[in-house]
């Protein structure tokens, strides 16, 4: 065998090995993103994905298909890292959405808790003679339109912080309302 015929087997080799290689990481790459579509698919089952969060998820999945669709095309290393990018991207995004869902469901269970203190206050207060039936229906309406605009809140999918602190703002002035009838009667 002459030089030149070593040289070409080995840049032969060498193209090969980086074909097989690619295909290797585009498999992996593949798999990884069938693993991401199903868990999007189970959380959307457990209902641990709230609305916003959900469209967000699924507007980077399909980024990531269009970009597993030109990595397959190009085959290239460049191609490659981009998918793992965009791969990275929607596990960050997945995470993310679940994580607001989890705070959703703390704040929920916080503004829960404080209506129904609210709730016993009043109930309390009355039974001791403190509120009158007038301001005890005045103090339950209250109640009441906190509830029905968190309610509203609820159903939109989605809770501003200025709407949040506008709700916090309403609970701390009925807190008020309820406890300044302690020191009277």
């Amino acid at each position: 065998m002459n030089k030149q015929t070593l040289i070409a087997l080995a840049a032969f080799a060498t193209a090969l090995g980086c074909t097989a290689a690619r295909a290797d990481t585009m498999q992996r790459e593949l798999n990884h993103h069938a693993a991401q579509e199903a868990r999007i698919t189970a959380d959307e089952a457990r209902g641990t994905l709230n609305p916003a969060s959900d469209a967000a998820v699924h507007k980077q999945a399909a980024l990531v298909d269009r970009v597993e669709a030109d990595a397959l095309a190009a085959n290239n290393a460049a191609s490659l890292r981009q998918l793992g990018y965009a791969e990275r991207d929607l596990d960050r995004t997945i995470s993310n959405a679940l994580q607001a869902k989890r705070l959703e469901r703390m704040h929920a269970s916080v503004a829960d808790a404080r209506e129904a203190q609210q709730q016993r206050w009043i109930a309390a207060e009355f039974r001791r003679g403190k509120l009158g039936a007038d301001q005890a229906a005045a103090l339950e309406r209250d109640q009441a339109a906190i509830e029905s605009t968190q309610a509203a809140l609820d159903r939109r999918g989605h809770e501003t912080v200025n709407q949040a602190l506008r709700q916090q703002h309403r609970q701390d002035v009925q807190d008020w309302a309820i406890l300044r009838h302690h020191g009277e009667a």
